[in-house]
């Protein structure tokens, strides 16, 4: 896998196959290979032509872990999206996050919608406007302390999902306490967006709550929702992946999307 240095920070990045480029990016506590190359989806794209592309975020698998939450500013955050896009040679191309990586597309393409064919948005919902600070609060208890027995069995259970994933819980610690400081999105913010949009929602979203919500703002922009999917399973979905080829492949020809009950 090769690596880019993006504002001191070391990422790891790959790429498969040819044709129009997709920039996959994951969420919190994932990486590249278990969310996209362990479940099929950057095979999927591949075989139906495209060239996905997928990196681990800073503080996420092979990529650096900066311990200070001043490395996890949405502004880096966005910059390494750009950064990868750089170094792939994909000036322009189609943009799909998971969670959290969905908000970084979402972000990153209100700067500069020019750089995107379109957005596939999974598992994105209200918390980009009306963010659940009490909740990551607790997260950061969490994954912060020396006692786990005396969290709530909740809470030991999400640490035990990061520990067992192997992941590194100071760095997510420091990114959680820069999102607690993060500003949200205005909903005047969310109407501007000028990029073709897809929001993928699971059935059963347990999390961020349905994006409709941010659909109703976003002009053009379309909902479809996974069957019995909750916020894990709705990036892992056979048909997530079907949602995300149609998409990419109508709007890389500028023909009408096909419409399905949501």
């Amino acid at each position: 896998m090769p690596t880019l240095e993006s504002n001191g920070v070391e990422l790891h990045w790959q790429q498969f196959g040819q044709g129009s480029p997709v920039i996959l990016v994951h969420g919190f506590g994932e990486s590249a290979e278990r969310m996209w190359v362990e479940t099929g989806f950057a095979e999927a794209l591949v075989q139906a032509g495209h060239r996905p592309i997928v990196f681990d975020l800073r503080g996420h698998g092979k990529s650096d872990k900066p311990r200070e939450a001043g490395a996890y500013h949405i502004d880096l955050l966005t910059q390494d999206l750009a950064n990868v896009a750089r170094a792939a040679g994909a000036p322009r191309a189609h943009y799909l996050g998971f969670s959290m990586g969905a908000e970084l597309v979402f972000r990153r393409l209100l700067e500069v919608p020019e750089s995107a064919l379109g957005s596939i948005l999974i598992a994105m919902g209200r918390p980009v406007m009306r963010p659940r600070r009490k909740a990551t609060a607790l997260s950061v208890e969490a994954l912060s302390t020396d006692d786990p027995s005396s969290l709530h069995p909740m809470l030991q259970k999400l640490r035990r999902i990061h520990e067992g994933s192997g992941n590194d819980l100071p760095a997510l610690t420091s990114l959680l306490r820069a999102e607690i400081k993060r500003v949200p999105l205005t909903p005047e913010q969310i109407a501007s967006f000028r990029v073709p949009a897809l929001f993928i929602s699971g059935e059963k979203e347990q999390v961020v709550g349905d994006a409709q919500v941010l659909a109703d703002l976003v002009v053009g922009s379309q909902v479809k929702r996974i069957p019995g999917a909750d916020h894990d399973a709705t990036p892992r979905a056979l048909r997530a992946r079907e949602l995300a080829i149609e998409f990419i492949t109508a709007t890389n020809s500028k023909t009408p999307l096909p419409q399905e009950a949501s």
